[in-house]
């Protein structure tokens, strides 16, 4: 088992298990990179968590940096909320 499939198991089971975040609390957790597409757009999500009133997105990076906060916050939840809308 690599480095890398190693973490990924650790956190598909933490994220199992925890099912509350934030004092919210999920029904479903859909991970692994699923990819929507909709008119010729398509968003990229590692963790994508739900219930009936929210929705978290979680991105996982080895290394965060400036960079990836912006481009989650600027570029990839204002797609979401196309590709997703309520």
């Amino acid at each position: 088992m690599t480095d890398q499939e190693l973490k990924d198991l650790v956190a598909g089971l933490a994220i199992q298990s925890a099912k509350t975040v934030a004092n919210l609390t999920f029904d479903g957790i859909e991970r692994n990179s699923y990819k929507y597409i909709r008119n010729d757009m398509k968003g990229e999500y590692d963790i994508v968590l739900f219930n009936g009133d929210s929705v978290m997105v979680v991105e996982i990076k080895n290394k965060i940096r400036d960079k990836d906060i912006n481009n989650l916050k600027n570029k990839q939840i204002k797609k979401f909320r196309e590709l997703f809308p309520t």
